[in-house]
């Protein structure tokens, strides 16, 4: 499957590594520091920067190679180098050690991180929402989660969103673990899957399969997928971070309402799963749910972090006692 990494719990990273990434963490932020004031100093054109995403190339990160492939990271000084992430690709970890200048994630992992000790910060947004989802067959009974109690639902047991489900709707899923295929879904049609809207009704319905999904989002856990960087790095370097993220936002506008051949060819050479029919399901799933851009009458636009929203997502956190401890929103977002 395509996004096997999108559901695996971060949680792996512990209070008892990070001991050994803080100390990293101050020498390779202080070693980027001198890079970045040693390549001005000697009048080099662009400052390099590294962007973590969080899974294999796809139209989910299209801003992104959108300005990479028009040039609106050189015209503001910055040479982009756009690293695919993949399973253990220990994105968060990344970060806190300057491995790489930004990265891409879920917002509630990272509010996890953050309570944990790691150095992180929000700049930004890739995607106003994130599309998680649970999908049924078509002749499924359940017309909502909550016509879900008692029935078996293959998801990972550690995905956030699961305990809030259950709590809010005041039911009981009975989790299988996931196997990150569709085999077992296809047969079974009794059975629920967890899925991403933009990936796995794409392959069922390949097979001849019709499904009903409902978003994770509509019933009241809705995180970001954010752009962040390691606290230490925004401190030193203001400007880059600024630039880097308005040049995104203008390379996610124009993948939207523009010319995207491009982005799209560098996005399937990169990812073979990335047929030019598979890009543009995902695009037009992007597009309807408004994925990227958000709601105009809630307030929403591309690129733009709500700390209404990220103060909710924490308080939601630490009732479900995902998030310990005391973390406020000037803790992880940028001013």
């Amino acid at each position: 499957m395509v996004l096997i990494n999108k559901y695996i719990s971060q949680e792996i990273y512990t209070r008892l590594t990070f001991l050994f990434f803080t100390i990293l963490v101050i020498l390779s932020v202080s070693c980027k520091k001198s890079e970045i004031v040693d390549a001005q100093s000697h009048g080099a054109n662009l400052i390099k920067i590294r962007l973590q995403t969080d899974w294999l190339a796809q139209p989910e990160h299209g801003g992104f190679y959108q300005a990479l492939t028009n040039g609106y990271y050189k015209e503001v000084g910055l040479d982009v180098e756009i690293l695919q992430g993949g399973p253990n690709a220990m994105i968060s970890q990344k970060v806190a050690l300057g491995r790489v200048e930004f990265a891409i994630n879920s917002s509630d992992n990272v509010l996890i991180h953050a309570s944990n000790g790691m150095p992180l910060l929000i700049v930004g947004s890739s995607m106003q929402h994130v599309p998680q989802a649970i999908m049924v067959h078509a002749e499924n009974k359940a017309d909502s989660i909550s016509d879900l109690h008692g029935k078996t639902l293959k998801a990972a047991p550690s995905m956030n969103w699961i305990p809030f489900i259950e709590k809010k709707l005041k039911i009981k899923l009975n989790i299988i673990p996931h196997d990150f295929g569709i085999e077992e879904f296809l047969y079974d049609k009794k059975l629920a899957q967890q899925c991403y809207l933009t990936n796995e009704p794409y392959y069922v319905s390949k097979r001849g399969v019709k499904v009903k999904t409902f978003l994770i989002s509509d019933y009241g856990y809705d995180p970001y997928s954010v752009i962040y960087t390691n606290k230490k790095f925004a401190e030193q370097n203001p400007e880059i971070v600024r630039k880097f993220v308005n040049a995104s936002n203008r390379g996610w506008h124009d993948y939207l309402e523009g010319d995207s051949v491009e982005a799209d060819k560098i996005i399937s050479a990169l990812n073979p799963k990335m047929t030019s029919d598979f890009v543009n399901y995902i695009k037009r799933k992007i597009i309807e749910f408004h994925l990227v851009d958000g709601f105009e009458k809630r307030g929403e636009s591309i690129g733009q972090i709500q700390k209404s929203r990220i103060e909710k997502e924490i308080n939601q956190l630490k009732k479900l006692n995902l998030i310990k401890g005391e973390l406020t929103i000037h803790d992880v977002v940028v001013n």
